[in-house]
């Protein structure tokens, strides 16, 4: 429905001002709780194909107020062995339904003419613990919960004139709104929190904080 009512939008947009430039972002529901996806994808992991957490109730951190109010919030320590790794071969098949479903939009996207000019970013608001620390969800400072994909993909990179390249300098979500305006060549207010990104998607240094 998602992908659906984008390229509606699009079809829309370009009929009335086909030569005004746009802005669309389009929010999956997964990888997300409920953990559903069809089944095609969650055999693929379970029973024989999930892996365990790479992290356990171990660490500095496991004895951590923080920690142990989460545990005891969401009531993770009620969640037994074969239910976590079944919750966790739920989670991967629902990033392999948004890997499909993201297939399908972008070819849809690329038939239409949509891509000539388009540059595309995939983020997410936050992460998942996925049983790691014996935690989760989102709300801790743990790797698996802050971290997540910040992908950029220009027009060149789709060419092949640009090459592709991995960022290991840490970046927030914050740098969005700068980073659009960058694209835009527009320059956002100084007091704004980020900084821009698209010189660095351009291949260029990437900008000090």
């Amino acid at each position: 429905a998602v992908a659906c009512e984008s390229l509606a939008w699009l079809r829309e947009q370009r009929h009335a001002n086909p030569e005004q430039p746009w802005l669309l972002m389009s929010s999956f529901s997964r990888p997300h709780f409920p953990l559903t996806a069809p089944r095609r994808h969650f055999e693929r992991y379970w029973p024989d194909g999930v892996t365990p957490p790479r992290v356990g109730r171990s660490g500095d951190s496991a004895e951590h107020p923080m920690t142990q109010g989460a545990i005891s919030g969401f009531r993770t320590d009620e969640i037994g062995p074969e239910e976590g790794m079944k919750a966790r071969a739920a989670y991967f098949a629902c990033v392999d339904f948004l890997d499909e479903l993201l297939g399908d939009y972008l070819a849809l996207l690329e038939r239409d003419g949509f891509l000539d000019n388009t540059i595309i970013l995939y983020t997410s608001d936050h992460g998942e613990l996925a049983g790691e620390h014996g935690l989760w969800w989102k709300n801790t400072w743990h790797e698996a919960s802050v971290r997540v994909p910040f992908i950029i993909s220009m027009p060149g990179h789709r060419r092949g004139e640009l090459p592709a390249r991995q960022i290991d300098d840490p970046v927030s979500l914050a740098d969005l709104f700068p980073t659009f305006c960058g694209f835009a060549d527009i320059h956002p207010a100084a007091a704004l929190d980020g900084i821009d990104l698209s010189s660095a998607a351009r291949g260029r240094r990437v900008p000090a904080p």
